[in-house]
This record gives structure tokens, C-alpha cells and sequence, in this order.
């Protein structure tokens, strides 16, 4: 799915972290899922969050919201 909404080239594969979140205790209760969505630029300086300089490409936030989209449609397509 994730090939499909981004396209290979896009996607960075990761060791498996919840950074700070708290998704595991959740996880320990009902199935899920997180996804990290990267939302820097690829033609100027990003700074990481909570950084005076912080600032999205506001992009990220549509591939974020059809990531999860997906994700709950393929979760109801399986009841």
C-alpha cells in the first residue's frame, strides 16, 4: 500500500521505534499501527520539531492523511 501512496523511492525503512509515543501500551490492548511521515523539505533547511525554525511542507500532511485513510479501509474490509 505504502509503494502505491508514495512510490518506492520514497520510503525509508527504519528500526522499529514508537519514539516517545505512547503506541505500545495501546498496541498491548487492541491491534494498530504508526506510521512516521516525514515532513521536511527536499529543497531548503529543515529543523526538527520544537525548533524555533520548525516548519512543515504541508504536502506531508495530505500523504499522512491518505496513509491512514488506507490503513482504516483495509482494517474494515477485513470485518
Amino acid at each position: 500500500m505504502l509503494k502505491k501512496i508514495v512510490g518506492k523511492n520514497n520510503l525509508a525503512y527504519m528500526e522499529k521505534t514508537t519514539g516517545s509515543e505512547d503506541m505500545a501500551y495501546y498496541l498491548e490492548k487492541k491491534p494498530g499501527c504508526i506510521a512516521f511521515v516525514g515532513s521536511g523539505f527536499s529543497d531548503k533547511k529543515t529543523y526538527p520539531h520544537h525548533h524555533p525554525k520548525f516548519n512543515i511542507d504541508e504536502e506531508s500532511l495530505y500523504v499522512g492523511m491518505k496513509l491512514y485513510f488506507n490503513f482504516s479501509l483495509d482494517f474494515l474490509n477485513k470485518y
